[in-house]
């Protein structure tokens, strides 16, 4: 640890708030792997949005009448 201490200090500013956000990306990256809340996944996912038929009705009727639309001349 003394000569990882050592070596770190001998780095410029710059180059040790890059070490120190890297090891802050790994904690992180650990806490959230061993960390998994069922609940607010479920909710999350109930929180999607479902499209109704009244929703979809416009879109397939486009879809039906779409080879009928005439383009614009140039």
């Amino acid at each position: 640890m003394k000569d990882l201490l050592e070596k770190y200090t001998q780095l410029s500013d710059d180059h040790q708030k890059e070490v120190i956000d890297f090891i802050n990306f790994l904690l992180n990256k650990q806490v959230k792997a061993s960390v998994f809340d069922l609940q607010a996944y479920q909710q999350e996912i109930q929180a999607v949005s479902v499209w109704s038929e009244d929703d979809l009705a416009p879109i397939l009727e486009a879809k039906q009448n779409i080879n009928s639309w005439k383009s614009t001349e140039w």
